[in-house]
């Protein structure tokens, strides 16, 4: 009797070393992640995520980046038919690149505010009285083209609006072109010279 009960009572301990070896074994637990959810008191949940940064692109090109937006002093000729701006100067013809003398066209002060490839501005024909006027404007390369509008005033024979397109030099200092109203006759004559220059302050 003594020889069964011992055997019972030593398979029980062997049993209980089995039933522990399995609980100390090697395998990892894998731990559920606690989520924390906020709920209002109508009963949505509410989102904790961080809003997404907003980048502004750059502009692609070096002509989006501000070589437009400054004031310029120019001149127009006022009319693109038969004159170049670029052949007036001192009061003789074939001397280009000089804004005076007595020939010389006349003044046209420009402000140009500029924003990636968008322009606009303020013009001021030389007329007495001033003329002034705003323009918006847009870049592609190295040309700007855009409308133009006064209030109370014509730079031009009855007219008081029109458009416009220059070039810009190399250099990003000069800049030359066509200001036509749009009662001009010879607004769409692509092939007329440029009656419109300008030069950075």
């Amino acid at each position: 009797m003594n020889l069964r009960k011992g055997t019972l009572i030593l398979a029980g301990i062997v049993i209980l070393a089995v039933l522990v070896a399995g609980c100390t074994s090697g395998n990892p637990s894998t731990a559920t992640p606690t989520t924390t959810t906020v709920t209002l008191a109508a009963g949505g949940p509410v989102s904790t995520a961080a809003p997404a940064v907003q980048i502004t692109p750059e502009c692609p090109d070096k002509y989006g980046k501000g070589v437009w937006d400054y004031a310029w002093d120019t001149r127009w000729l006022g009319y693109a038919g038969n004159h170049d701006i670029r052949d007036i100067a001192n009061g003789k013809a074939g001397e280009p690149d000089s804004w005076n003398g007595i020939n010389a066209p006349q003044v046209t002060d420009v402000t140009m505010n500029q924003v990636c490839r968008n322009v606009t501005g303020t013009i001021a024909f030389s007329k007495d009285p001033v003329c002034t006027g705003t323009f918006t404007a847009t870049i592609e390369k190295n040309q700007l083209t855009g409308v133009w509008t006064t209030t109370g005033c014509q730079p031009e024979d009855a007219g008081s609006d029109g458009i416009f397109s220059v070039i810009m030099a190399d250099d990003n200092m000069t800049w030359t072109g066509k200001l036509i109203s749009n009662n001009d006759p010879y607004k769409n004559h692509d092939e007329f010279p440029p009656d419109w220059a300008g030069r950075r302050i």
